[in-house]
């Protein structure tokens, strides 16, 4: 039976809009519309293709392997028009973008982020676009994808940590609280790694004993990112019609407001 998980976020923001000087607070609150509602400005994307990359030691499909896109690829574009674009360098311009798929970065070598790269992650996000880091088991003691979140002033992280090897895992835990949820009954994931929210994120789902293998946080009125456990619930590897998977990479990519 799916479980609702309760997460205070929202909590956490009020107390966290309360903090700072009381006479600016006073200010602010003589002239304050009462009606406002923080949450209703969220900036949303208006582009039409979809990034995956596969640099910074991520897969890419090649020879067969894992990490290929092409059956996800040819579904969002039948379905929705949208163009999906494989790349191992990151476009100067991010614009026309509405995700970023990161493939597993790290799985196959230890690449750092630059700041640069972090700073048009966050402008890409001021627009909307969603950034979604696609783990794999390989990458689960990557450092570069935790350094990535410290520079763009996120609190997700990877926990080090993994399920067994080789263990296909159904998750029936879900935070309804989000988009990216929405429909969701079970997913099934190929040893994924686990995942922390830190202080400012929000855990997306679980596994039945409580091992967390979907986070997300939002930039401010912005875009999210997104960290998944498992690259191959939507690659080619055939995971990604079991169970609810591909309507979990569908609602990655929609981004519709909630």
């Amino acid at each position: 039976m799916t479980r609702m998980i309760q997460v205070g976020l929202l909590g956490l923001l009020l107390g966290t809009m309360g903090c700072g000087d009381k006479s600016e607070a006073d200010d602010t609150a003589a002239g304050a519309d009462n009606d406002f509602d923080p949450f209703s400005e969220i900036t949303y994307p208006e582009g039409s293709e979809i990034l995956v990359y596969t640099g910074h030691g991520g897969v890419d499909g090649d020879g067969g392997a894992p990490g290929g896109v092409e059956t996800i690829s040819t579904h969002w574009s039948n379905t929705y028009g949208w163009k999906v674009r494989v790349k191992d360098v990151i476009p100067t311009k991010l614009d026309k973008y509405r995700a970023i798929i990161m493939m597993a970065p790290g799985a196959e070598d230890e690449v750092p982020f630059s700041l640069d790269l972090a700073n048009q992650f966050r402008d890409a996000m001021a627009n909307g676009t969603r950034i979604i880091i696609l783990a794999d088991y390989d990458s689960c003691g990557s450092s570069a994808v935790n350094n990535l979140m410290d520079l763009m002033g996120m609190s997700l992280r990877y926990s080090g940590q993994a399920s067994d090897p080789n263990i296909v895992i159904q998750v029936d835990a879900f935070n309804f609280n989000t988009q990216i949820t929405t429909g969701l009954a079970a997913l099934r994931f190929n040893d994924p790694c686990y995942l922390d929210p830190g202080d400012s994120g929000e855990l997306l789902f679980a596994t039945e004993d409580n091992q967390t293998v979907g986070v997300v946080q939002r930039l401010l009125v912005g875009g999210e990112v997104a960290i998944v456990g498992d690259f191959r619930f939507l690659d080619d590897t055939g995971y990604l019609d079991y169970d609810d998977n591909r309507q979990l990479a569908d609602n990655l990519v929609n981004i519709e407001p909630e």
